[in-house]
């Protein structure tokens, strides 16, 4: 679980579909990075800066003394929501997006690293849901947005 929650860990996994994404359709690949990486960057920002001080909700690991916290990506305090939920959907939405074949592989990633932040105590539940809808809805708001401009 702690791997699963390393984004280090993904490194490897990630550049292999990139390279696939381009092989298969190289135009969609673009498309892809841009509009995942604008709707991962843009969920990413608004949580660290303004939602998650807002909420002030503490992780897990830190107010909850039984749950001991596993892996090195539980520095922060807070904890909603999750930004590994965020980012991991927001480009698989954005995979998704320009290659449906894909997605279904990938969805299954997303929720391991949910699961993941869950069992190593940065997250509730409930944070990683709410991650995951943040994230899709700025891809998708970039996919109607820039989809049919470019």
């Amino acid at each position: 679980m702690i791997a699963l929650s390393d984004p280090y860990q993904w490194i490897y996994a990630m550049l292999i579909l990139v390279i696939l994404m381009f092989y298969i359709n190289w135009q969609a690949a673009l498309m892809v990075l841009l509009i995942g990486g604008l709707g991962a960057g843009t969920a990413d920002t608004l949580n660290t800066r303004f939602i998650k001080p807002a909420s002030n909700r503490i992780r897990p690991c830190k107010s909850i003394p039984a749950i001991t916290s596993l892996g090195a990506m539980n520095h922060g305090r807070r904890s909603f929501p999750s930004n590994h939920a965020s980012n991991t959907m927001a480009f698989c939405l954005a995979v998704g997006l320009f290659y449906p074949g894909l997605f279904w592989i990938l969805i299954p990633s997303v929720i391991l690293v949910g699961i993941s932040r869950i069992y190593c105590g940065a997250h509730y539940p409930l944070d990683v849901i709410s991650g995951w809808i943040h994230g899709g809805i700025w891809t998708l708001l970039f996919y109607f947005v820039l989809n049919p401009v470019i």
